[in-house]
């Protein structure tokens, strides 16, 4: 039990950015550990502040020690893994320790500070409050005196699988006032849950079997090694467009869910996740959470709360889903590595493609990187055999490529077609032409 810990406060600037240490309570020692949330006071004012505990020790440094305001509960504690990442963020992108955790929990994850009912107390606070539902269990047997009406029997009935929420029960036709009357026969219990929100529910499972071309089952069988050992590896499926590398993903995928580990699917942009979670809502149902930020913070914290809870096998999203918690990843796949989206803006400015090595690396991980148009340190890794390089040639169900021309448009205006020609195409690549060539000429 600690008796001390290190805290990384909120606000910090960079210079003073480190570790403060502050005494534990003797009530809180059971529940501060590495990775808790935690309300301190600082500076000459002793204002409250966030922090997160990044160290303990046993014993006390001076008797001089302020002491924790307070403590949030043990679900919002980092797990080990994401407690590494945030040192390593702090160390690659030279951001702040907490710059560094609000990176890695989403907003309704977080906490803010707060004051008691007695008008003075400093306690934390949930950035985000939910909703709560009446929810109903069987607790005892309905009597025959009186006479139970239709409503009551179904009710009973519906309840003696499990409990229901009020709006479940609504839906099949019970209303309130007969649940009431239930709870002080002494049938039924009635306790207040959390609002649940199913996303995508209406993507029906059709778990299809994954048929692959030739060049796929090739693909699929140089990779599988990779995803078999345990062990980090690295590959490039270096694919043309319309080549099937979706469903290479969906075979890998599956057999990693086979062997007990789970798989991370990064998307570059947000209007490209919709497609990718229908083919893997489709295939794999309720196991696939997603993280990105269209998700609105209730929707955002439920799917992250599913994810720490074991919940979900399948994580698909976008950069920054890359800090999902989810333990044991068998694979991370990068689609479309190239796109400069995965890398961050804002501090911390990490780049997606390091932060999965790092999670590859802990778990050992395959590290899928797919692409039709390859970052040139990707290909030039591949081609120097830091990286496995498996290629996909052709089209998938023999679809012809399309037909490319280059045209120099030097010639072209030398035969007369100036930049104001009938034809469209000709006129931008004319004007481009001439934009560019002025500015080597500069």
């Amino acid at each position: 039990m600690p008796k001390t810990v290190g805290v990384a406060v909120s606000n910090a600037t960079f210079h003073f950015d480190k570790l403060y240490t502050y005494a534990v309570m003797p009530d809180q020692q059971d529940t501060v550990k590495l990775g808790s949330m935690v309300l301190v006071p600082f500076g000459r004012g002793s204002r409250a502040r966030m922090g997160v505990v990044l160290a303990c020790d046993a014993e006390p440094e001076s008797a001089k020690l302020k002491y924790l305001f307070d403590v949030a509960p043990a679900s919002a504690c980092l797990t080990p893994e994401l407690l590494r990442l945030v040192h390593f963020l702090k160390e690659r992108t030279f951001c702040t320790y907490y710059e560094a955790v609000k990176a890695v929990i989403p907003y309704g994850a977080q906490y803010k500070p707060a004051v008691a009912a007695d008008g003075v107390t400093p306690v934390l606070q949930k950035q985000l409050t939910r909703h709560t539902e009446n929810s109903y269990k069987l607790v005892g047997a309905l009597q025959q005196k009186p006479k139970p009406t239709a409503k009551q029997l179904a009710a009973v009935a519906l309840l003696g699988g499990g409990p229901r929420t009020l709006n479940e029960l609504e839906d099949k036709g019970i209303s309130r006032a007969v649940l009431d009357n239930l709870c002080a026969k002494g049938v039924l219990e009635c306790s207040k849950v959390n609002k649940s929100i199913d996303l995508y529910s209406s993507i029906p499972l059709k778990n299809e079997p994954i048929c692959l071309t030739a060049e796929q089952q090739a693909a699929y069988d140089a990779l599988l090694p990779k995803l078999e050992d345990d062990a980090p590896h690295s590959a490039l499926l270096y694919g043309v467009t319309g080549s099937g590398k979706t469903l290479v993903f969906l075979k890998l995928i599956a057999h990693c869910l086979e062997q007990g580990r789970k798989a991370l699917v990064l998307v570059p942009e947000i209007s490209l996740t919709p497609q990718m979670i229908l083919r893997l809502k489709s295939q794999f149902g309720r196991r696939v959470a997603v993280q990105h930020s269209a998700l609105n913070h209730t929707e955002r914290l439920l799917q992250w709360q599913m994810i720490q809870d074991g919940g979900a096998d399948i994580v698909v999203g976008t950069r920054s889903a890359i800090f999902s918690p989810l333990e044991n990843i068998g694979l991370i796949i990068i689609d479309e590595e190239q796109e400069h989206t995965y890398r961050s803006e804002s501090a911390p400015r990490y780049s997606a493609h390091e932060v999965a090595r790092q999670r590859a690396a802990e778990n050992g991980a395959l590290l899928l990187l797919a692409s039709a148009t390859p970052s040139t340190e990707s290909f030039y890794a591949a081609q120097h055999g830091r990286t496995q390089l498996v290629r996909l040639t052709q089209r998938y169900g023999g679809n012809p490529l399309p037909k490319v021309q280059i045209v120099d448009m030097r010639a072209e205006l030398a035969s007369g077609n100036p930049r104001e020609s009938a034809l469209p195409w000709r006129t931008l690549s004319a004007a481009i032409w001439t934009q560019a060539s002025r500015l080597f000429c500069c």
